[in-house]
């Protein structure tokens, strides 16, 4: 098992450190974007978002990197000629010349995003008070694939959900940019099993898949895993298991899982397929990638801007959330520097 440690240490956000890291992922990405301005505007966008600013619009975003006027930084999520599946398959690509691993997890995530307004694309009112949700809120759902491994951790990919409601009102889809073939109702096990697939089909390396909170009920997924003899563990929250803790938070060592899950809720059995014959040993491996791929996702919110944003429309959204994707792997390439790599002995331990 890995070392506890923070996702990106403090001497990460060291401005040469970080100048240098932007500079090599600008170069990584730089092919996907034709016209210079546009490649100008993306480095801009993406030091806005470190700047770790409480502002959301692109009028905030604008100002933090000096320009006068919004406008930029509108047609850069709105209008400019680039795409945003193709900067996600670089940024992943990257991340896994970086920290693949034969002993990698992918773990699937689920964040919830307060929103004002239900024509914010994909949100909708809550009704109850699951998963710690205020009831009347709006809330909007993304689903994330992290990839954690003894080297690090990154975020690989990303989708919106869209729930019933919005799929059973075309003209809401319409003004809200959806394409045709997108409004259609995904579960989130069917988001999920096209994420992994396309993980999968883009050849990263990697030993069990993790469900995080809400995966371990979709047969679809767990059905697909096993047709291919992946081995997976699909915990619900709260989870105990064999000593493993529930969350690193960026800043300080995880703590012990206590005995119920969130919300009061008693913790309930894994889900779990323990398939490929050549996957380490004990579910505790995997369910720790996960406490790591949560603290991850956490330091993409807090210090890469992931939700932070008053984008409203479906490609602002898969735009904003890209580059905030390639700010966060920014972060842990000036982190790689920041601090030793994990002794062998101690990522290995208990495989």
């Amino acid at each position: 098992m890995w070392p506890d440690r923070p996702p990106v240490p403090a001497g990460a956000t060291d401005p040469g450190r970080l100048a240098r890291a932007l500079e090599e992922l600008s170069a990584v990405v730089s092919p996907l974007l034709v016209r210079s301005e546009t490649r100008a505007q993306v480095s801009k966008y993406v030091q806005g978002l470190l700047a770790n600013t409480e502002g959301k619009s692109s009028k905030d975003r604008a100002e933090v990197v000096g320009d006068v006027f919004p406008w930029r930084t509108q047609r850069l999520l709105n209008r400019s000629r680039w795409n945003a599946d193709e900067m996600r398959e670089k940024i992943g690509s990257f991340a896994m010349r970086r920290v693949g691993d034969p002993m990698g997890c992918l773990v699937l995530l689920r964040h919830d995003v307060v929103k004002c307004g239900e024509t914010v694309v994909a949100s909708t009112s809550q009704i109850t008070g699951d998963r710690g949700r205020r009831v009347g809120q709006n809330y909007q759902t993304g689903l994330y694939l992290a990839y954690v491994s003894p080297l690090g951790a990154a975020l690989i990919d990303r989708e919106l959900y869209l729930p019933r409601s919005w799929v059973a009102d075309r003209e809401r889809c319409v003004k809200a940019g959806i394409p045709e073939e997108r409004m259609t109702f995904r579960s989130h096990g069917e988001i999920a099993k096209d994420m992994l697939a396309r993980a999968m089909g883009s050849g990263v390396p990697f030993s069990w898949v993790v469900g995080g909170p809400g995966f371990a009920q979709y047969e679809v997924l767990r059905s697909w895993l096993k047709e291919r003899g992946v081995s997976f563990v699909m915990n619900p929250p709260g989870m105990t298991a064999m000593g493993v803790r529930q969350r690193l938070r960026p800043v300080a060592p995880a703590e012990p899982m206590p005995g119920t899950g969130p919300y009061g809720r008693p913790t309930r059995p894994l889900a779990r397929f323990p398939g490929a014959p050549g996957a380490p040993r004990g579910e505790a491996y995997a369910v720790q990638a996960k406490a790591q791929a949560e603290a991850l996702l956490e330091t993409a919110c807090a210090r890469a801007g992931l939700d932070r944003s008053r984008v409203r429309t479906w490609t602002p959204w898969y735009r904003h959330t890209t580059l905030s994707m390639l700010a966060l792997a920014v972060l842990t390439n000036a982190a790689a520097g920041a601090a030793p790599p994990p002794r062998q002995s101690d990522a290995c331990a208990g495989a």
